[in-house]
């Protein structure tokens, strides 16, 4: 795959050299840069029927004997060159004006490259006679050198050449061969940052011809649209690598013509590339007998017949994306090519019992468009890098179901042994075989169970029907079915339950992952409770009731007690009710917190904890009296009593009677002598007469008591009878008795009578006079 150029810091360091200001190199298309022995920097600039050639600036080694300049690069956007006087191992560097470094490398170079993401300026060495190329970062910075890695150079090597970076990174080492031709390395990324070991670079390979140039290859540079430069000692040819065509004058850019030779090539521009990887999900042979071949063929943009742009063997045991990769090749913008694979010489599993797809981005990650044969289109953009991964599985699709249980309260799922899970596989298209044949399995700790499910061809098609076995206590929470296929798009079924359900066009290599969740059913539970109102004076305690519910789970017990106490209960109807309390108190309605009661009835839903409270008061006493004569047959109204009891406390306590209703005071009769106290606590009381009617003896006390026995009741205390007052005897002797005490009265009576009787003569005598 390619590497994102977000994994790595898009900074280039500042240089430990003073940098006054830009080079300013032109960075149009068809311009390309060289430099000279003696390090004169040129600038050729191709037309379609001619180029020119220019010299820029000074030479390097002006006004020395200075003839060893080597390993020319340019910075993207051409704000600054790099050259190596070999000599020597200094750096020089152009910004308008070339200025030597105090930075030294201990051998010579024969190319040099900036690379576009880190800004490290790489340099290409050839050792051994040119059996070896070794390559060396250079940091501005910091001025260190840092050895990479090496590749090995054809037998038949010039010990010259030189390379570039293409803008994703990736790396391409053009090598000068006997016999015409060029050997192309290419280096990805990936691997180019992998070489740890600074050993050899896994690398790919391929030839082109380089017939035209009068010398061998020394330099390469690029068109962002793919067009690669080739130079040689004396000239430069325009070339699309890909198809061993070249473009443009019909002769070589000759620069002999200006002034000397040429010892590398540069430009500003990446080219555009084309990368063809190889990913393994599994072999169908076990160990390293199954390889892949990668093809690409190229129709140039400006005509011509196809052509075999390059091929590349997968080797070893290693799954995922190979080292092996062909590529990346320089490509022109807009053509097509068409990519492929083959089975490697040696391979027992034919190609058809593999499932394959093929994906291909740019280095932006823009996807981009591949048919069903293979065929894409370069985008047009300049310095665009296309990667193509074809990836392969064994025709075989992967079920796995996993079981996780959550806590009581929706929370902390964990993977859950000893449940039965199940995957029925059934073919729509071909064939399809489920291993194992079981449509049930029990997972164990992991929480797990799998089947593979063996397909006859690539285009063959399945449904598998998942399911789990629900255990009791558990419920239901969630659940999915996520397919990944092998081009890596993806697919959610929800499951909307424990019953089958179906996943409907599974292919070949796909990957089914099923999950199911499920949590304990929480707790029914039933608690009854007693309130007990004692306003009115009562005396009984909770634990004189006994409360109760008959239903599903029956359950009895005193308040508070653990029998009917967040008691576990099956949901369903239960019918509440109390026993065993004392007479004198009024039940109320039972009212439910987590259900509604209707009476003395309630629904309790499973998983709720329901509170059930019956409310017991004490009733108040009532108590009558009638104050009558000595015989008890005639009401005395208006006397008036001084009662002692609960409640009664004075000045309140003083009941007087009431002879007009409506009643205002504790007596609420207003029949005359008639007397009733209502809403009396439990107790005992006093009555004390303290006013009798007239004429009568205030002569009463009597004591009642309120029970609860007696408590909701009219408790009559009866008649409380008084005495008439006694009229004093006057005696004859002795005194003033009765008799003269009559006489004395009847002869008052007399003269009031005589006295009147005159009145009345006089006011006649007025009336007649």
């Amino acid at each position: 795959m390619p590497i994102s150029r977000a994994s790595e810091e898009l900074t280039i360091s500042p240089l430990s050299i003073p940098v006054t200001q830009s080079a300013n190199l032109d960075c149009s298309a068809d311009v390309v840069y060289n430099i000279s022995l003696e390090g004169q920097l040129r600038k050729t600039t191709r037309t379609a029927t001619t180029s020119t050639t220019v010299n820029v600036g000074t030479r390097a080694g002006a006004g020395t004997s200075a003839n060893s300049f080597n390993a020319l690069a340019i910075a993207p956007g051409g704000t600054i060159a790099y050259a190596l006087f070999t000599s020597t191992g200094t750096v020089y560097y152009f910004d308008g004006t070339w200025h030597a470094s105090t930075d030294k490398m201990d051998r010579s170079a024969v190319g040099g490259t900036v690379d576009p993401i880190t800004g490290e300026y790489y340099l290409l060495t050839s050792v051994n006679s040119g059996a070896q190329y070794q390559i060396r970062s250079y940091t501005p910075s910091t001025g260190a050198f840092v050895y990479r890695g090496y590749v090995s150079a054809p037998s038949s090597s010039y010990g010259n050449g030189d390379f570039a970076f293409d803008s994703a990174g990736n790396l391409m080492i053009v090598l000068s061969t006997n016999g015409g031709t060029t050997q192309l390395y290419s280096i990805s990324r990936a691997n180019l940052l992998a070489n740890s070991s600074q050993g050899q670079f896994t690398y790919s390979s391929t030839n082109a011809s380089n017939s035209g140039l009068n010398a061998v290859v020394n330099g390469i540079a690029f068109n962002g649209d793919g067009t690669v430069f080739l130079g040689g000692q004396y000239n430069v040819r325009a070339y699309d690598y890909a198809s061993q065509q070249s473009f443009g004058p019909t002769s070589p850019i000759d620069y002999s013509g200006n002034g000397g030779t040429s010892t590398d090539l540069a430009s500003c521009a990446s080219p555009a590339t084309l990368t063809v990887q190889k990913d393994v999900v599994a072999r169908v042979a076990s160990g390293s007998s199954d390889q892949f071949v990668l093809t690409a063929a190229y129709s140039p943009q400006t005509g011509g017949s196809s052509s075999q742009i390059g091929s590349q063997t997968t080797s070893g045991t290693a799954t995922g994306i190979q080292s092996n990769q062909l590529g990346p090749i320089p490509v022109k913008t807009g053509s097509t090519v068409t990519i492929g694979e083959t089975m490697a010489s040696g391979s027992p599993t034919p190609l058809t019992q593999y499932a394959s797809t093929t994906r291909c981005v740019d280095q932006n990650n823009n996807v981009i468009p591949v048919t069903s044969s293979g065929n894409l289109t370069i985008p047009s953009t300049s310095s665009t890098a296309v990667t193509c991964v074809i990836r392969n599985a064994p025709l075989a699709a992967s079920v796995t179901v996993t079981k996780s249980v959550q806590d009581v309260n929706g929370q902390n799922a964990q993977p859950a042994a000893n449940w039965t899970l199940g995957a029925t596989t059934t073919a729509t298209t071909g064939t399809a075989t489920q291993t194992p044949a079981a449509t049930s399995q029990t997972t164990t700790a992991t929480g797990q169970v799998s089947w593979s499910v063996a397909f006859n061809a690539s285009t063959s098609r399945a449904t598998v029907r998942v399911s789990e076995t629900q255990q009791t206590g558990y419920q239901f929470v969630s659940g999915s079915c996520t397919v990944t296929s092998l081009d890596g798009s993806v697919r959610t079924i929800t499951l909307t339950g424990a019953a089958q359900a179906d996943v409907t066009g599974v292919a070949p290599a796909d990957r089914v992952a099923c999950a199911y969740v499920n949590k304990p059913v929480p707790a029914t539970t039933l608690t009854l409770r007693k309130v007990l109102d004692n306003t009115t004076g009562g005396t009984s305690v909770l634990n004189d009731w006994t409360l109760s519910a008959t239903g599903p789970t029956p359950i009895t017990g005193k308040t508070n007690a653990t029998s009917v106490t967040n008691a576990p209960i099956t949901a369903g109807t239960y019918t509440l009710s109390e026993s065993g309390g004392p007479a004198g108190y009024t039940a109320s309605a039972w009212s439910c917190n987590g259900a509604t009661a209707s009476g003395s009835t309630v629904t309790i839903p499973a998983g709720t904890n329901v509170t059930c409270t019956i409310t017991n008061t004490s009733r108040a006493g009532t108590v009558t009296w009638r104050k009558t004569s000595q015989d008890g047959t005639t009401l005395l109204g208006k006397s008036e009593w001084t009662i002692s009891g609960p409640g009664f406390t004075a000045p309140n306590n003083v009941v007087v009677d009431c002879v007009v209703a409506p009643c205002q005071g504790r007596d609420l009769d207003p029949a005359p002598g008639a007397f009733r106290l209502e809403n009396l606590a439990w107790g005992s009381y006093n009555a004390v007469e303290t006013k009798a009617p007239a004429g009568f003896v205030a002569d009463r006390t009597f004591a009642f008591t309120v029970t609860g026995s007696t408590a909701g009741t009219v408790v009559d205390l009866g008649a409380q009878r008084n005495s008439q007052q006694s009229v004093p005897v006057l005696p004859l002797t002795g005194g003033l008795g009765e008799h003269l005490f009559l006489f004395g009265g009847g002869g008052l009576l007399a003269i009031a009578l005589t006295l009147l009787v005159g009145v009345r003569v006089r006011r006649s005598r007025r009336r007649v006079g």
